[in-house]
C-alpha cells in the first residue's frame, strides 16, 4: 500500500492530466476559430475534471480513501502527460489539421477509458463513487462528441486548419 504522501501525488498527477488535456483543447479551440466553443466546451470539462480528482485529496489525507497502485501507473499517466504537451505544443507552432485533432483527441478519450484510470481505489467512498462515475461518464460524452465532428468533418470533407 501506497503511503498518505505518495496517494496525494498520484491525484495530483492525475489532476495534472486532465489540466494539461483542457491546456491541449484550449490550444486547439485558438488553432481552429471556426470550431472555437467546441473545443473550448471539452477544455472547461476537463478543467472541471481536475478540479473533481483535487477533490479527493482529503479523502486520501484522512484515511477514508486509498489508491492501488497497481491500478494507478503512474508511468502512464506521465507518458500520456508528455504526448499530451508535446501535441499541445506542436498546435501552437502549426495547425494540425482539424481532422488530426480530432482523432488526437479520440486518442487521448480513449486511453482514459481503456486503461482503465477511473478503477484506482482499493476502497469506495461515496464521494470517490460519485467522482469516478461523473469522469468516466464525462469521459465517454466527449468521446461521442469527438467521434461525431470526426464523423461530420469527414462528411463535409475538413482536413485543413480551420474546419
Amino acid at each position: 500500500m501506497l503511503d498518505t504522501a505518495q496517494q496525494v501525488r498520484l491525484l495530483e498527477v492525475f489532476a495534472e492530466h486532465e489540466s494539461e488535456i483542457s491546456r491541449l483543447y484550449e490550444t486547439y479551440a485558438s488553432v481552429f476559430p471556426d470550431h472555437r466553443r467546441f473545443w473550448n466546451d471539452l477544455a472547461d470539462d476537463e478543467a472541471n475534471h481536475a478540479d473533481w480528482v483535487r477533490s479527493l485529496v482529503p479523502l486520501v489525507e484522512d484515511g477514508s480513501l486509498g489508491l492501488r497502485e497497481d491500478r494507478f501507473a503512474r508511468a502512464a499517466i506521465e507518458t500520456s502527460l508528455r504526448y499530451i504537451r508535446r501535441r499541445a505544443g506542436e498546435a501552437s507552432v502549426e495547425s494540425p489539421g482539424f481532422m488530426k485533432a480530432l482523432v488526437i483527441a479520440l486518442d487521448i478519450e480513449d486511453a482514459m477509458l481503456e486503461k482503465r484510470f477511473f478503477e484506482i481505489a482499493d476502497e469506495d467512498t461515496p464521494e470517490f463513487r460519485r467522482v469516478m462515475n461523473s469522469l468516466q461518464r464525462e469521459t465517454e460524452r466527449h468521446r461521442t462528441a469527438l467521434r461525431t465532428a470526426r464523423e461530420a468533418a469527414e462528411k463535409h470533407g475538413r482536413q485543413g486548419t480551420g474546419g
